[in-house]
């Protein structure tokens, strides 16, 4: 889970003290709501505080952000995830600092079984509708003669600016940051189950056989 932090309803950033390093003020800023997560039994070191230049394309409504917390949490519940954002929110408030956007993705260990099921079900959704075409042209379904993976776009996030690739649920979690505000995670929905989605798109060729029994035609 992302959680992004401004503080620009508040009157706008403040200004970098002379001497401070780079983040330590930002850093300094959110440590309250990092010890409030670590309150609520995230251990501490599965919290990330990011902060940049980058970051402050993240923020929505409510101006630039200062800073960015990861979370990772195991075996995420749907309450256990919305109870971390409210703590997140009520010391953000305390701090007279505000939250603005939070994102979550979901992700397993070892994704190979999960993208085997996905391209069973997916091969023998091919079979179905090769039928289908073979009975609308006229002829039968022959032996298969070809079948390659074809690349989904069903990880892909689309914003004004055109597509942007977002995080593989199966593999490393990464954070995608973009241009012009645009956060490839999906925005979290307190009211949905956590669930972690495999694509699979083959594409298979068949042999087309006449009913007659003439030769094949593929």
């Amino acid at each position: 889970m992302q959680i992004v932090v401004g503080e620009a309803n508040y009157g706008g950033p403040a200004l970098p003290q002379p001497g401070m390093p780079a983040g330590e003020r930002e850093r300094d800023a959110v440590a309250p709501i990092v010890a409030a997560l670590v309150d609520t039994g995230v251990p501490e070191d599965q919290i990330d505080v990011i902060v940049g230049p980058s970051i402050a394309e993240l923020g929505t409504y409510f101006g630039p952000a200062m800073a960015l917390i990861r979370v990772a949490v195991d075996d995420p519940e749907q309450e256990q995830l919305s109870a971390l954002v409210n703590t997140a929110t009520t010391a953000a408030a305390e701090e007279r600092l505000v939250i603005g956007r939070t994102s979550a993705v979901f992700g397993i260990d070892g994704c190979s079984e999960l993208e085997r099921e996905a391209r069973e079900l997916a091969v023998d959704d091919a079979y179905q509708q090769a039928d289908i075409m073979a009975e609308l042209l006229g002829v039968s379904r022959g032996d298969i003669l070809g079948a390659s993976d074809v690349a989904s776009d069903s990880q892909a996030a689309f914003s004004a600016y055109g597509p942007v690739l977002s995080v593989n649920e199966c593999g490393a979690w990464v954070i995608a940051l973009s241009p012009y505000a645009v956060s490839a995670l999906p925005p979290f929905d307190p009211t949905a189950e956590p669930e972690v989605t495999a694509y699979a798109v083959p594409q298979l060729t068949f042999d087309l056989l006449e009913n007659a029994g003439a030769t094949p035609a593929t």
